[in-house]
């Protein structure tokens, strides 16, 4: 499972802007950029979903976190997408409160995005408010959504383990997530959550995210080359043991001539983690941007193996739906995908596509719903983004459970064939093959 969200997203935000002010190598983060909760958001339950922010009402871009890196590495999410607990929202706020002034060279946001007509069916899409999110932004503030007479309630979490039960007890249609112990273990016991479209998967080329040791332990000498790990503390997003985060430790304990359980792990928030390196609380990390760059600058962290050398390839962030919604409402889930399959592939004609097309109207969408705003730190994270005409491979998800089947997590295997759906993704793009 993913680690409960353990912060506050004021703090996290302001934890952010202060490392990245420090390294003098990031645009502003303001906390202005999470707005006050409403008074209904407010007086909800913690680690519950924070009231829905409608397409059609103010509240129009989801605020996101801090730590808004990933589906790509940062996996994604990578990072964070990487199924990792991350600074996020309480709730959604308005593109204005959430943006500053975009980078030169950058159009400026619209004044507001398309409006569900009045009664328009309602689709609650869960979200992690990640980078990896970018397709649904677009599918958002270009039209898509409206343009298939959907209003879609934004829900940010808190607590990214919240996610699984509300998608299972039909407060939630759609979540953005990623493939962690807790669907196979949910799975397993009858309760199976479909993935119907990956967001975010690593590509061989991205360096967005990397394991690092700390620099003075490089200076030093204790470390000289990879099998000098064994024994090291890492910090990671992640629950130990149930996060795809995992993988990546895996994958460079093998490099290194290791196991995984020589290897020590310590769960950090990925806004603190440059910290932590600083302070010597731990020897290592797996960092996602926009802190693998603070890190850096700060001279504290050196990569050791970056997202792209170990996990190319697999799913780091994904889209997944309620079964009650699935089985209840298969027509307006279809329209969802049919907006979404567009939105995908706006984002990645945006950052893939030679030549990259409308590339500075992307990056506008993205800045304006996230705190992030230097392009320079968006841009590596983006060679994740995934072909819509990419038929889903089974083999990454089955390799995820084989690992937390070896490492404790999953003590029974499911069924990876009916947990992954391509037929959504199938019918959207006979819907929009363009």
């Amino acid at each position: 499972m993913r680690s409960p969200g353990l912060l506050v997203w004021r703090a996290s935000a302001l934890t952010a802007a202060l490392l990245l002010a420090a390294c003098g190598g990031a645009a502003t983060v303001s906390t202005s950029s999470a707005p006050a909760a409403s008074p209904a958001v407010a007086s909800s339950a913690p680690g519950k979903p924070s009231a829905a922010a409608s397409t059609s009402a103010a509240a129009s871009a989801p605020s996101s976190a801090a730590a808004s890196g990933a589906a790509s590495g940062a996996a994604s999410s990578a990072a964070a997408g990487s199924g990792a607990a991350s600074a996020k929202p309480a709730a959604s706020g308005t593109a204005s409160g959430a943006a500053s002034a975009p980078p030169s060279g950058i159009a400026p946001a619209p004044a507001s995005v398309p409006a569900a007509p009045p009664g328009s069916p309602k689709v609650r899409l869960g979200v992690d408010s990640l980078i990896g999110d970018a397709p649904l932004w677009a599918a958002k503030d270009k039209g898509y959504f409206v343009e298939q007479g959907l209003d879609v309630q934004w829900v940010p979490f808190t607590n990214p383990s919240d996610e699984l039960p509300a998608l299972t007890t039909n407060q939630i249609d759609f979540v953005t997530t990623a493939a962690n112990a807790q669907y196979y273990n949910a799975s397993d016991r009858g309760v199976t959550v479909k993935w119907v479209a990956n967001l975010a998967v690593t590509s061989p080329n991205t360096k967005s995210a990397a394991t690092v040791v700390r620099q003075d332990l490089v200076d030093s000498g204790r470390y000289k080359n990879l099998a000098d790990i064994k024994g090291m503390k890492f910090a990671t997003g992640g629950v130990p043991g149930g996060s795809i985060l995992d993988m990546q430790f895996n994958n460079l304990a093998i490099k290194a001539g290791i196991s995984y359980s020589d290897l020590n792990f310590t769960f950090v928030p990925f806004p603190q983690m440059p910290l932590a390196l600083a302070n010597k609380a731990v020897d290592g990390a797996f960092l996602i941007e926009p802190f693998l760059s603070v890190a850096k600058g700060q001279h504290t962290a050196f990569p050791i193996g970056y997202n792209g050398e170990l996990v190319a390839g697999y799913p780091v962030y994904t889209l997944a739906i309620s079964p009650q919604f699935a089985a209840q409402q298969p027509a307006v889930a279809d329209k969802f995908m049919i907006a979404f399959v567009k939105g995908q592939r706006f984002m990645y004609n945006a950052f893939k596509a030679n030549p990259p097309q409308n590339q500075d109207e992307a990056l506008n969408i993205i800045i304006n719903n996230q705190p992030n705003k230097n392009k320079n730190i968006i841009l590596p994270q983006m060679d994740d983004m995934v072909n819509p005409n990419t038929p889903i491979d089974l083999k990454p998800y089955q390799d995820f459970e084989d690992l937390f089947v070896k490492l404790g997590s999953v003590k029974q295997k499911a069924d990876v064939s009916q947990m992954v759906d391509p037929s959504f993704m199938q019918r959207a793009l006979k819907a929009a093959p363009n």
